[in-house]
């Protein structure tokens, strides 16, 4: 039975990430949400020099039930300072207590989740782990975008990933724990409510809006 319980992600891949893999990492995000009860949407907004008319939504204001990831080469990373050393970073309030707040960036750094792939993986298992990690770390910030603050002691929101936890995520095995999931159901709830009522006092987080945030990683 299909959820009623739904998030639109919306992706750019500014790290050109091979199409098989971006999609692979998507299905391996999809599928740690889907155990927790949530389904996906996953939206390709990556603009095309010369082709600014990519996907009409994706040319539209970011709605409460909608949140967005950019992969990003590492030299952007860097630059612009979102995944500096670590494998994303996602823009969440800076008040933990306003939940009117709605946090809607993460980051993710495509040759940091290729260095970790090469620095626990023999040469011929790379191609399988790259896109087990991606669409975890992709799972991990969404995560952080739809409610749960912190790192826990394990499941996919633990830091750092020592090859155990990529053992699990290859295995499809790196999950939310059950209080993560409460947490992200809420979260989900409240937005697509948000997303219907015409008179929310929710606001949407951006780092362009310069609302006071900070940076989960």
């Amino acid at each position: 039975m299909e959820s009623e319980l739904r998030v639109t992600v919306r992706l750019h891949n500014s790290a050109d990430v091979p199409k098989a893999t971006l999609m692979a990492a998507e299905h391996e995000a999809t599928w740690v949400f889907q155990e927790a009860g949530i389904a996906t949407e996953w939206l390709d907004c990556t603009a095309t020099f010369g082709q600014p008319d990519f996907l009409p939504v994706c040319q539209s204001a970011i709605g409460p039930a909608e949140v967005s990831i950019e992969v990003l080469p590492r030299e952007k990373a860097h630059q612009v300072d979102r995944c500096r050393e670590t494998l994303g970073a996602s823009v969440v309030p800076a008040d933990r207590t306003d939940e009117a707040l709605l946090a809607t960036e993460a980051y993710v750094c495509y040759s940091c989740v290729n260095g970790l792939a090469l620095s626990v993986g023999r040469q011929n298992e790379v191609v399988d782990l790259v896109p087990a990690i991606l669409g975890s770390v992709f799972a991990h910030e969404l995560g952080h975008l739809l409610g749960v603050r912190d790192h826990s002691a394990l499941g996919i929101m633990h830091t750092p990933w020592t090859g155990q936890e990529l053992t699990l995520a290859e295995q499809g095995r790196l999950l939310f724990t059950a209080a993560e999931k409460h947490i992200i159901e809420a979260q989900v709830r409240m937005r697509q409510t948000a997303a219907c009522s015409t008179h929310s006092t929710h606001k949407l987080l951006t780092s362009r809006l310069g609302q006071p945030a900070t940076l989960m990683r």
